[in-house]
């Protein structure tokens, strides 16, 4: 018996923090180079969490936990998708975290349910290098990144989720989908359990 082990290499926070959601209780360790970069992260298990983190991985791999992406190396949100895949956090902090090479041109949409916990006023922000704009039950709710949300009233259970991105040029690539609760300080990525495709 022994310790669970992962390691990711750098930019790769999205895959980092799902192993966080589902193996909770880890260790994160940064490998860094001479000029303070990270290199690579792992983390690590303890034998005591890993039939807890089996058990909620197994609930994920079966689930319909996810939104369901396509990939495009065009512009054109009508054009043919070079890879569709289901992706259980929009939370790319760099450009190895998405599963297609973003070089431009190249544009992504993410569709299906948003799961909210519970009725209440929610904002919405989407950090980003690009263009992206979102809608939640076919009404918009930001037209671009790097910009609260207005307020926006939900009622608790499911709701149509239709977010877009777009990399017209340069290489860094990122973006984090967050959101708070009326009254919240911070903004938080939204969880993975709260996408369903």
């Amino acid at each position: 018996d022994r310790d669970a082990f992962f390691s990711m290499k750098r930019g790769q926070t999205g895959l980092l923090y799902l192993l966080q959601s589902l193996y909770p209780g880890g260790e994160t360790v940064k490998e860094l180079d001479p000029e303070g970069r990270v290199l690579v992260y792992s983390y690590r298990v303890p034998m005591g969490k890993i039939d807890q983190g089996r058990a909620l991985a197994g609930k994920f791999l079966i689930s319909d936990f996810g939104l369901k992406g396509e990939y495009r190396h065009s512009l054109d949100g009508k054009a043919r998708p070079a890879l569709i895949h289901r992706d259980i956090l929009v939370n790319f902090t760099f450009r190895n975290d998405f599963p297609l090479d973003p070089a431009p041109p190249f544009s992504a949409h993410w569709e299906g349910i948003l799961e909210i916990p519970s009725t209440d006023t929610y904002q919405f922000l989407a950090l980003t290098t690009d263009e992206t704009w979102m809608t939640l039950d076919g009404k918009m709710v930001f037209p671009a990144g790097n910009t609260d949300s207005k307020d926006i009233f939900l009622t608790k259970g499911p709701h149509k989720i239709n977010l877009f991105f777009r990399k017209v040029f340069g290489t860094d690539t990122a973006l984090s989908l967050a959101w708070k609760k009326h009254g919240a300080r911070e903004y938080e990525v939204v969880p993975y359990d709260s996408f369903r495709h």
